[in-house]
């Protein structure tokens, strides 16, 4: 289970597959301009049905929690995953390499911490910014961390939370398509 500090870290979060990629857009811009063709429908567009399913939910979660950001951390990491560190091509296991988008990095950090440390969760900074915080919950089938519901069981509706909304919007320059 994914969670986040606040309401605009989990939008962060869950739209961030939806950014355009600059790079990949100018290139398609190119290809267009050569071909004399229309430019491609524009990247960054959330079609409005994918909020249909979408509610942000606020509980009070209590436990033992890795923060991967931590020093003391990341050196026990290093210590225990060279052959991921060199597989991954790093050198030095800091936090951009252990908050960055290599998913075998990510995913042999978080089964570590899952497997051999006394905890329930690991927290972590988004890549997205330092002061989003982001919470993994590791699936157990017993030893979980007590999550309690705050305010409504299924969380304000989207408009009851529309600045978070969009704020995360704005961050990753992306717009509905109706």
């Amino acid at each position: 289970m994914y969670l986040a500090g606040d309401a605009f870290g989990a939008w962060v979060e869950v739209l961030g597959r939806f950014r355009p990629h600059d790079d990949l857009m100018a290139a398609l811009k190119d290809i267009a301009d050569e071909d004399g063709d229309p430019a491609p429908i524009p990247a960054g567009r959330v079609p409005l049905s994918w909020l249909s399913n979408r509610r942000v939910a606020h509980a009070r979660i209590m436990g033992r929690f890795a923060d991967v950001g931590d020093p003391d951390t990341l050196r026990w990491l290093a210590a225990r995953l060279p052959e991921v560190l060199v597989r991954c091509g790093v050198r030095d296991l800091d936090l951009s390499a252990a908050t960055g988008p290599k998913r075998e990095l990510t995913q042999a950090i978080a089964r570590e911490l899952h497997l051999h440390s006394d905890t329930h969760a690991i927290e972590y900074p988004s890549r997205h910014g330092e002061t989003i915080r982001c919470i993994a919950v590791f699936e157990s089938d017993s030893d979980l961390p007590d999550i309690k519901p705050v305010g409504a069981a299924y969380g304000p509706s989207i408009e009851a939370d529309g600045h978070a909304l969009e704020r995360a919007m704005r961050l990753h320059r992306l717009s509905w398509e109706l």
